[in-house]
């Protein structure tokens, strides 16, 4: 699971006694599979490629492989490989030996029949940049996680409000200078997050 709750608690001022640490390890699942969505895409029985020299190898669809177990290691347990008998219809689940998560690579401990295809369920990574950018640096998806888990927490539990009220003919407006609303410096800060694993520049 990524976030950091010191991150999260210095970026929205919230306290343990307004928002517990089990509360916020919610927020946090939640948050990772919103930001996990936002740079890959998921891939359902994806038929692999065969090696024309090793009959054990076989070539992803698309990569680099994404963490979509949230464990901050990119290995076979973030995907499902699962071999298919056309003439029977049948789905058996196979076993990655090793696996190069960047080239998209997959080598099964045993050579499945030629006529047998082999199918994998995972997500990729949309810029091939976002698997170096967060390789290298794993609090990148700790911050976005934490800033997408601040705004939920805002949302629901803190600032669910209009951005103004009217009694009368008095107005009543609150948010940052400007009258800006409480959730776009977080809004902005994620987007910059973003931008970076997307692009590569920090």
């Amino acid at each position: 699971m990524y976030g950091d709750e010191a991150v999260f608690r210095r970026w929205t001022g919230l306290s343990i006694q307004e928002v517990s640490s089990g509360d916020l390890s919610e927020f946090f699942k939640e948050a990772s599979k919103l930001f996990l969505s936002d740079i890959a895409v998921p891939l359902i029985r994806e038929e692999c490629r065969r090696d024309s020299a090793d009959s054990t190898l076989f070539y992803l669809p698309y990569s680099p492989l994404a963490d979509s177990n949230f464990d901050k290691v990119i290995d076979s347990d973030d995907i499902i490989v699962e071999l298919y008998d056309d003439e029977a219809g049948s789905y058996t689940p196979a076993n990655p030996e090793s696996l190069d998560a960047f080239k998209g690579k997959v080598w099964l401990e045993e050579a499945p029949a030629s006529d047998i295809k082999v199918l994998a369920t995972y997500w990729y990574y949309y810029y091939p940049q976002t698997y170096h950018q967060l390789t290298q640096d794993w609090s990148r998806a700790d911050l976005a996680t934490s800033l997408l888990a601040g705004m939920m927490v805002i949302q629901r539990k803190v600032f669910f409000l209009p951005s103004s009220v009217s009694l009368g003919s008095l107005r009543i407006s609150w948010g940052g200078r400007g009258g800006q609303d409480p959730l776009q410096r977080f809004e902005e800060a994620y987007l910059k997050v973003l931008n970076s694993l997307r692009s590569g520049r920090l």
